[in-house]
């Protein structure tokens, strides 16, 4: 079989997140057309970036699409895209990204959807490797000392734009779930007349680097627990 040709990404994430597997698109893409499969309901439990998701979306390989993410920050950034992302680009245009905004951000307990979401975003960028861990510091280091400042990673009318491209397609969104993966799937299962209907995409926090990446992570009895769950699983 011939390998897939790598498309020019169309559209991209707002997130830089650790161990996204964007370029597995085209890949994933080429999967599904083998196996002739028409996926209603394209369900990635674990989104994190949801890079595939968007692209997927986006080159009309899948017919709509839904999220899950344990991490709330995540859940929220994704549900205000997908829905009223107006208040959201506002605080993008206006708040300055300083040192100073990053320690507020990083210590307030965001309380609404709107907060976390911002919160998420920021953080996402301004930090070292997009990682959101309490132990994680931002870029440049807390006396912005390196060659590399704390804004080099956050062009505001770059994420605008990803954002307003990522909300055009938010009619073909059906949910975006805040918890665990299990709660993703079976909620998936509710939207299909039969299993065929629904495509799951997995990609698990990564086994021994997930603690130091992740705000939520998984042991290995996780992966364990996944891995019955995946042996019992009667879709594609």
């Amino acid at each position: 079989m011939d390998r897939p040709i790598r498309n020019r990404v169309s559209i991209m994430s707002p997130l830089r997140y650790p161990g996204s597997k964007r370029r597995l698109a085209t890949y994933i893409a080429a999967v599904i057309r083998l196996n002739n499969l028409e996926p209603k309901l394209f369900v990635e439990p674990f989104a994190g970036g949801a890079s595939v998701s968007l692209q997927l979306l986006n080159d009309r390989v899948v017919q709509g699409i839904a999220l899950g993410e344990k991490d709330p920050l995540l859940a929220s950034f994704w549900k205000i895209v997908f829905g009223d992302c107006e208040p959201l680009l506002k605080r993008v245009r206006e708040t300055d990204v300083t040192i100073e905004e990053w320690m507020r951000l990083k210590c307030d307990g965001a309380e609404t959807h709107l907060d976390r979401a911002f919160a998420c975003l920021y953080l996402n960028r301004t930090s070292y490797s997009g990682i959101m861990r309490d132990d994680a510091g931002p870029i440049g280091g807390y006396q912005q000392t390196s060659k590399y400042s704390i804004d080099c990673r956050f062009p505001k009318a770059t994420l605008i734009r990803r954002i307003q491209q990522a909300n055009a397609l938010k009619e073909k969104v059906a949910f975006v779930q805040s918890g665990d993966w299990q709660r993703t799937i079976e909620r998936a299962m509710t939207y299909a007349i039969n299993p065929n209907e629904v495509f799951v995409y997995l990609d698990p926090p990564f086994y021994r680097a997930g603690p130091r990446l992740y705000r939520h992570f998984f042991k290995s009895e996780n992966h364990e627990e996944l891995c019955q769950y995946l042996a019992k699983l009667d879709i594609p």
